[in-house]
């Protein structure tokens, strides 16, 4: 039995679990999968909060279903030279709506920024569904819009979606 206050892991379920990147574009919009990823969520199961959520992943195994749009992604991205993208979670404040802000550090193309967006946190017994959507201006990165024949253009402002599913672990 767990005594209150007590920080457990949450093991998340994959085959529920997912994170997506949409790219809105003047042609081709598209939207990118994380193939794989580590996420370490520590959760408060009695007090229904989250303590902490670090998010971390190759670039590289972001994928679009196409093999060259997602080779033209990785060379924009710099991806040898910047392979790794981390989030580390600050601040999980609750709002009047029953949601909640979360304010972090992504760290990404070799830049690190402060970001903020909305989650919403949902448990019943031992499970957990997070979801959360955050935008991310890619011009604060470092990186450059992509502009192809005047008329085309890919928005530099790209959406993060996120859907965690996941069970407090077993104490040991």
């Amino acid at each position: 039995m767990l005594a209150a206050s007590e920080w457990v892991p949450l093991v998340v379920d994959r085959s529920e679990s997912r994170i997506e990147v949409d790219v809105k574009a003047t042609v081709g919009s598209f939207v990118g999968h994380l193939a794989d990823y580590d996420l370490d969520v520590e959760v408060d199961p009695i007090e229904k909060r989250i303590n902490s959520a670090t998010l971390s992943f190759k670039f590289s195994d972001v994928e679009t279903g196409e093999e060259k749009r997602d080779k033209h992604m990785h060379k924009w991205q710099e991806t040898e030279k910047f392979p790794d993208v981390s989030f580390i979670l600050r601040r999980l404040e609750s709002t009047a709506d029953g949601r909640y802000n979360a304010s972090g550090q992504l760290a990404f193309h070799g830049q690190t920024q402060a970001i903020q967006f909305p989650v919403s946190v949902l448990q019943e017994g031992e499970e957990y569904l997070i979801e959360g959507e955050a935008v991310v201006d890619t011009q604060l990165f470092g990186l450059p819009i992509i502009r192809m024949f005047l008329a085309l253009k890919v928005d530099p402002l790209v959406t993060v979606r996120m859907t965690v599913r996941g069970t407090v672990a077993e104490p040991k």
